[in-house]
Order: C-alpha cells, then structure tokens, then sequence
C-alpha cells in the first residue's frame, strides 16, 4: 500500500503543480485503496497545502499568477469551503462519493463538449481557409489573361 500511496503522490503531485487540481485524481486513485471517502478528502487536503505552496511559487517565479481581482474569488471560497466541511461533516459516505462522481462526470462531459466544439470549429476554419486559398489561386490564375487583355 505504501508503494501505491507514493505513487499516487508522485501523480497527483504533478496534476497539482500545472494548477489542473491533483485532488481531481488522487481521491479516485485513494478511493481504490478501500479507505473511507472522509479519510481520503483529509488526505487531499493536507496534501494540498504543501502541493500548492510548492506551485503557487513556482507560477509566481514565472509570472504566471494574476492577482488583480482576485479577492472577489477567494472570499466566496474560503466562505463556502467552511460551508463545504460543514456538510461533509454531516453527510454519509455514500454521498459523499456519489457527489464527488457526479462532479467528476459533470466535469468530463464540459471537457468532451468543449473538446467537440473546438474540434468542428476547427474544421470550419479549415474550410473556410481552403476555400480563400482556392478564391486566391483562381484571382493569380485569372490575372495573366486580364494584364494581356490591358495591354491589346
């Protein structure tokens, strides 16, 4: 099990250090290790701090970090963080887990849609520059017989 728990680590470590949310992973990949949904949600958070204090300053090292405005982000989260912890304390396992899959697969879903929309955008700006490339050929092609018709 330590193995595994190292493991995990090094992968959720490295989902949390690009900013895209180590605990989007490590709490399935915990939850494989038969341990109780409360228990695995603690690990995640204490394995957040020391992970997003590491990529905070590394993304402020590279300028990567907009502070402007962003009080008006923290401030609803920290108040719905306490919200959160509130009701996780209340709710039973099962619904705890059925939440966080419902979130998972909410989240996959708008990853799939927007990867679809990107992708047939992407095909139409294909087509549309195929088709300009193919109005800009036609006009160099059309331009020899319009410069010797000029000069006759």
């Amino acid at each position: 099990m330590t193995i595994l728990l190292i493991v995990f680590g090094f992968l959720g470590g490295i989902l949390g250090g690009m900013g895209m949310g180590g605990g989007t992973l490590l709490i399935p990949l915990l939850s494989f290790l038969d341990i109780p949904q409360r228990t695995i949600q603690a690990i995640n958070l204490i394995g957040f701090l020391p992970m997003s204090a590491v990529a905070l300053f590394f993304h402020f090292k590279n300028g990567l970090v907009e502070t402007k405005n962003i009080i008006w982000l923290i401030l609803p989260a920290v108040l719905s963080a306490i919200g959160g912890s509130v009701l996780t304390g209340v709710s039973g396992e099962k619904v705890l887990r059925y939440c966080f899959g419902s979130l998972l697969f909410a989240l996959g879903i708008w990853q799939l849609v927007k990867c679809i929309s990107a992708l047939i955008k992407d095909v139409k700006v294909k087509r549309i520059v195929k088709a300009q490339k193919k109005e800009i050929n036609e006009f160099k092609n059309s331009l020899p017989n319009y410069i010797d018709r000029k000069s006759r």
